[in-house]
């Protein structure tokens, strides 16, 4: 063929970049703390709760009749109102409980999370708590539960820790694009050809913001 089609042409194209751009791109740690710091719509969060909570499994014998299946639950709802009346009656620890007796794989503690990353079930459970309140045990699937609510955040950024890859990616994202740029100018200017590079320039910067744009399901629809 005496031509390349233009699906062929981006993808050489691109790999070039790749190649001979992209792979030497490097950021520093105060580039990305500045572009953390210059971008901070970038890198928001919806308010979130600290929840703990115990998680206990419902365990009926093979074959076992639905009164039997009923009693199993009813056991298990039981151990779980005992521990919160421990705990709200007599001051006991309800981290402790959650450590020793949740059957769920986080160790009773669920950290910060928000409305939206939270399973229906515990959010018509959750959003209704006071910070330091206890839930009354609730069915979820075979298992029963009870949910402490702890701290509150209000909407806001991350913190820079929290989002350290995130933005590290980002930035280099950027300058990527503007390397990309510099580059094609150097070429086309050694070759003598004029080219107004104001369209590529724009081109490449809309595409590094679509990358650094947070998906939709990031938003919390709470707010």
């Amino acid at each position: 063929r005496t031509r390349f089609r233009p699906v062929e042409v981006r993808v050489l194209s691109d790999y070039f970049m790749q190649r001979t751009i992209d792979d030497d791109v490097s950021v520093s740690d105060q580039e990305v703390r500045d572009f953390y710091e210059a971008h901070p719509t970038l890198f928001e969060r919806p308010a979130r709760m600290e929840i703990w909570h115990i998680v206990r499994n419902i365990v009926v014998p093979e074959n076992a009749s639905e009164r039997e299946k009923i009693d199993a639950g009813l056991e298990v709802q039981n151990q779980l109102l005992q521990i919160r009346n421990l705990v709200a009656s007599r001051g006991h620890s309800f981290v402790t409980y959650a450590n020793r007796f949740t059957e769920s794989d986080d160790g009773g503690y669920m950290g910060y999370v928000t409305l939206l990353a939270m399973k229906p079930e515990w959010v018509r459970v959750a959003a209704y708590l006071e910070e330091g309140e206890i839930s009354e045990p609730f069915r979820f699937g075979d298992t029963f539960e009870i949910l402490l609510r702890g701290g509150y955040e209000e909407a806001g950024v991350f913190k820079f820790e929290e989002i350290k890859d995130k933005a590290e990616q980002a930035a280099r994202e950027e300058k990527v694009s503007a390397k990309r740029v510099e580059e094609i100018d150097h070429l086309l200017t050694s070759t003598g050809m004029i080219y107004d590079s104001r369209p590529l320039v724009d081109m490449l910067s809309r595409l590094a913001e679509g990358l650094k744009q947070q998906p939709d399901y990031w938003r919390d629809p709470y707010r």
